[in-house]
């Protein structure tokens, strides 16, 4: 029997897959496909004949290299409709009364289907293998001279069996598993490379391997292998959300199950005044709009003392970045009070504040020495910093950073750099929408990631989106849309995997919490019940038992955790000083989460009001992995050991 393979040039192929894979990497896997189907065709004893119909020379010059015969396109031929007809009234011409049709991109095709379908075939009928989703025609083995019209292109089974059956034609359609698989869309791919393994496709999965199309970097991601560098860099392309969503939320919930934390926080802006200039920022002020240069100690414990009564244990400390190197009103107010820098005022606050309410600093005082973080770590539970942005071209002239030296991203990684060194526990992340690329947000994440993956102290990933605020230079700037922040909370996913802590404020997306969750985080960071949010006044915190609910219509309840994440309370003599250890470990529980009452194993003879279980609880959704684990209970499968601790 003959077979028709109508090709496409191969610079033109695949242009749906246009989103994941770049015009050379089009090109090798239309060729790669087309070399395992000639393969597959050339092992199969019932065919005798391979054609190729094409228009394209490139097409045509490997068709005579591989040894099959080949046919140029007509010059009417303006549809792979009238070239196949072209080719079959050519193989009609040799003589045959039959011939096969089949498409070029079945690179799972198998000399035993395609050997089956030939002996199942019937003289003078038409026997049609679907695509996957039943409303394409991949293989057809018709009568020869054709009588009939074909209908390639969309929904052209349907259309082909109509064209059949008015021709009086019996119709006979088979399903094989490897003539199905065609790869045009994204979701082919995925499928692919998940089928590929063992298959008789060796280049195309060779190719796969080598080139990694965003379906191969799912599927690596879930066998729990992290992407290196140029993956990560690919995905800047990638607009697949159902892909990039689904598998950040898989991610999330193999590292974090059912849970999304937040820490119960007093916010103080200890000073107002910096010497950076950041187009976007009103935290910043100058001396002449502030009564203060700085916040008295006695205010901050004031206020801290309050914020410890309403459960508060966390005291973040927000600061402009060395004011004292810009302004004379800072050098004096912090000479005033006995202090050369406002780094050494933060320490001596925090002090107070750690050690007469027992609330845990967390201070995000900018860029820091060695000595000034040694300096801060006996009064810090935890310290972060921002990197915000990886990309110099930020810093130029007329872009948000220009005229703030404190921004330059090598300073900022150097700071994170010598917190690994100190072992300290470290937030950080990045504010998009300021006019960076998709590109340079995958740079700056990888920037993180490489000093994570030497020192492994940081303990959380921010992915803040940019919020506009009038009276500054981008007042008028666009805010980057939901879309454009749940990719990044996902690619933020693919490239940490499951174990890192990725957060979202929720202040500054209300309304679709849930949302933030598929896309993969698992944090909501510090939320108050008596401050505002001073770096975005304008967005106020959730209550949170909004909060609560929002992470339930996820399927997540909402745990309070302190400023120290669970896995660094394993280690307290590494990654805390020991003056802090009699603050922190009382804080806890046994998993290292926010202690929220006062019951203890052993001592306490009825559980707190939260953990009882009545009649009115409200439904909370599950995880389909925990759902196959009830389901298992209630057909009274027995479970392993594993299930009972999932």
């Amino acid at each position: 029997m003959w077979v028709v393979l109508p090709v496409k040039a191969f610079d033109l192929a695949k242009q749906r897959l246009a989103s994941a894979l770049n015009d050379v990497q089009r090109r090798q896997l239309a060729m790669a496909m087309f070399n395992d189907v000639v393969s597959a065709l050339k092992s199969t004893p019932e065919i005798t004949n391979i054609l190729v119909v094409s228009g394209d020379a490139d097409v045509l010059a490997l068709a005579a290299e591989l040894d099959i015969h080949s046919l140029k396109e007509a010059a009417h031929c303006d549809s792979l409709n009238a070239a196949v007809t072209q080719a079959l009234a050519y193989v009609a011409d040799k003589g045959q009364t039959q011939a096969m049709v089949m498409h070029a991109d079945l690179p799972l095709a198998c000399s035993e289907q395609v050997s089956e379908l030939c002996r199942a075939y019937r003289s003078g009928t038409v026997s049609l293998v679907t695509d996957a989703s039943h409303d394409g025609s991949n293989v057809m083995i018709c009568p020869l001279p054709l009588s009939f019209d074909l209908a390639y292109g969309a929904d052209s089974f349907n259309k082909h069996r109509q064209h059949i059956e008015a021709a009086g034609i019996d119709l006979h359609v088979h399903k094989h598993d490897s003539l199905q698989l065609d790869v045009d869309r994204f979701d082919d791919v995925l499928a692919l490379k998940s089928l590929c393994s063992g298959s008789p496709a060796m280049q195309t999965s060779s190719l796969l391997k080598n080139f990694y199309p965003y379906a191969a970097m799912s599927a690596q991601l879930l066998d729990d292998e992290l992407l290196c560098d140029q993956q990560a860099l690919q995905l800047a392309a990638c607009d697949d959300a159902s892909l990039l969503l689904d598998t950040a939320a898989t991610l999330r919930d193999r590292g974090f199950h059912n849970t999304v934390t937040y820490s119960r926080k007093v916010f103080f802006p200890l000073t107002h005044l910096c010497r950076d200039v950041c187009h976007y920022c009103t935290f910043a002020q100058t001396p002449k709009f502030i009564a203060q240069a700085y916040m008295p100690v006695e205010q901050v414990l004031e206020e801290a003392r309050a914020a410890a009564k309403l459960g508060c244990k966390e005291a973040l400390f927000t600061l402009g970045e060395k004011p004292e190197l810009r302004y004379e009103t800072a050098r004096s107010a912090l000479k005033d009070m006995g202090f050369a820098t406002t780094l050494e005022y933060v320490a001596h606050v925090a002090g107070q504040v750690l050690n007469e309410t027992g609330i845990l600093p967390h201070i995000n005082a900018g860029c820091m020495t060695a000595d000034e973080l040694a300096m801060l770590k006996p009064v810090s539970a935890s310290m972060g910093i921002m990197l915000e942005s990886a990309s110099t071209r930020l810093c130029e002239k007329g872009m948000p950073h220009y005229g703030s030296p404190d921004k330059d991203p090598a300073v900022r990684l150097q700071t994170l750099e010598l917190a690994g060194q100190a072992d300290i526990p470290f937030t950080t992340g990045i504010l998009i929408g300021i006019g960076e690329t998709r590109l340079e947000r995958i740079e700056s994440l990888l920037a993180i990631r490489d000093i994570h993956s030497r020192y492994g102290h940081i303990q959380e990933v921010i992915i803040q989106n940019f919020r506009a605020k009038e009276n500054t230079k981008m007042a008028q700037a666009p805010e980057p849309d939901l879309h454009e922040l749940l990719w990044t909370i996902a690619v933020a996913r693919w490239i940490f995997g499951p174990a890192m802590s990725i957060q979202a404020p929720p202040n500054l997306s209300p309304g679709v919490l849930p949302q933030l969750i598929h896309a993969g985080i698992n944090d909501w960071g510090g939320v108050s019940p008596v401050t505002p949010d001073f770096v975005n006044p304008e967005a106020p915190w959730p209550h949170v038992d909004n909060l609560a609910k929002e992470s339930a219509l996820a399927g997540k309840y909402l745990y309070e955790r302190i400023t120290v994440y669970p896995q660094y309370l394993q280690q307290p003599e590494r990654y805390l000083h020991q003056n802090l250890h009699k603050h922190v470990l009382p804080l806890v529980d046994g998993a290292g989460l926010a202690r929220e009452d006062d019951w203890l194993t052993g001592c306490s003879e009825s559980l707190p009001e939260e953990l009882s279980v009545t009649d009115s609880e409200p439904y909370v959704p599950v995880t389909d992995e925990v759902a196959s684990i009830l389901r298992a209970v209630s057909h009274g499968e027995l479970l392993s050991e594993a299930q009972v601790a999932r």
